[in-house]
């Protein structure tokens, strides 16, 4: 296959679950009492800390010279939007969703921001050492 048509496939995948991840979160904070809502403030920072991880991923893997830099300006876009409306909304969210599955969360949230320190920072200091 062409490196050319790879690049293409890996950034519209990454492209996909990253707008997917940030729409399902705004869908959340639109509609508080859908099924899909933002249950606590764990979840907020949980789904912040996986769509920011999900951005930094998505910029160091995406090879800029064939793929177009206007879907990341549009993707960019769409995240700050998203953890905007969340950052917005978190005053008005429970600490806990009474729900039982709060140390749940908490672990999800610590984990999700572990793995961007420890993933996404050096993959981002050792992105200009390649270019």
């Amino acid at each position: 296959m062409n490196d050319q048509i790879i690049h293409l496939f890996t950034g519209g995948l990454l492209s996909l679950f990253l707008a997917f991840t940030a729409v399902g979160t705004l869908w959340a904070v639109r509609y508080p009492h859908s099924k899909r809502r933002l249950l606590d403030r764990w979840d907020a920072v949980n789904r912040i800390a996986t769509m920011v991880m999900l951005l930094v991923f998505f910029s160091s893997i995406v090879a800029w010279v064939h793929f177009p830099v206007a879907v990341w300006w549009a993707l960019t876009v769409l995240v700050a939007v998203a953890c905007g409306s969340v950052v917005l909304r978190l005053p008005e969210l429970e600490r806990d969703a009474g729900d039982g599955k709060i140390r749940r969360r908490k672990i999800s949230s610590i984990f999700s921001g572990v793995t961007f320190i420890v993933l996404c920072v050096p993959m981002v200091l050792a992105v200009p050492l390649f270019h």
